[in-house]
């Protein structure tokens, strides 16, 4: 009994933290703790269990509820400690920009997508006064990098788990190089989320609104970039190669 108390306790404080954040996360921990579901709470992060870590490459987990896991109210204390850290190593560096991009990955059970994540970190940083655009619609992860260097941001943020599980969701960092963080930006961002553990707002997502027009301006940009890049644009004679030939059916 003396190990199931602090699991109990852990959960019940977060579930209370999250209950206005997000409502089917907080539900689904409290329904643990009455059925007394403790795999499922250690699951989630509870318990001793190791918080969900930030490293050169940001996060990566499970969608689900928790201090373990992709969750918006793990997003808040990421996005504020991120938020946080950033103004510190740019201090007197004037105003501070950042880009945001999202995929398509979601777990409609628990209110839980990428694109939420997204709002949330536009909020949080907006709340910050750090200049915030947010990509409009899916992008690719290759467009963020290009749109932190093309606006000349402190960093940017991708929202995606790449080739993972869909079950997984991740929170890419670039820096104002346009390349992913490395040390010991990790651990000084990682200290600062932790510092930053309680929500500073009830943040209002329906100001965090995708930047339409300029979306569709680096995404002009992006494609000229690509082309340019292209090897038929360093070999035109490419371009009036006949096509391969077609691959005989094998069934």
């Amino acid at each position: 009994m003396a190990n199931i108390d602090p699991i109990i306790s852990e959960a019940q404080e977060w579930a209370e933290m999250d209950a206005s954040i997000s409502p089917q996360c907080s539900a689904a921990v409290r329904e643990a703790i009455v059925s007394n579901n403790l795999p499922y709470l250690r699951s989630c992060g509870f318990g001793g269990v190791p918080r969900i870590a930030f490293g050169t490459a940001g996060l990566r987990s499970k969608m689900m509820p928790g201090p373990a896991n992709m969750n918006d109210l793990v997003i808040i204390q990421t996005a504020q400690g991120l938020a946080r850290y950033v103004q510190k190593v740019n201090e007197g560096a004037g105003e501070l920009k950042a880009v945001v991009g999202y995929d398509h990955r979601e777990n409609k059970a628990l209110g839980i997508s990428s694109a939420r994540f997204a709002q949330i970190t536009k909020a949080v940083f907006t709340h910050a006064g750090i200049s915030t655009v947010l990509l409009d619609g899916l992008v690719p992860t290759p467009f963020v990098p290009f749109a932190v260097r093309e606006l000349g941001c402190c960093c940017g943020v991708m929202v995606t788990a790449s080739h993972n599980p869909k079950e997984d969701d991740g929170y890419k960092l670039y820096w104002s190089n346009s390349c992913q963080i490395t040390p010991p930006h990790d651990s000084g961002i990682s200290s600062s989320i932790l510092q930053n553990l309680t929500p500073w707002s009830s943040y209002d997502l329906t100001s965090a609104s995708p930047s339409t027009s300029q979306t569709s301006s680096l995404l002009t940009s992006y494609l000229a970039s690509l082309h340019s890049s292209l090897c038929f644009s360093i070999y035109p004679s490419l371009l009036s190669l006949p096509p391969p030939p077609t691959l005989p059916k094998i069934c």
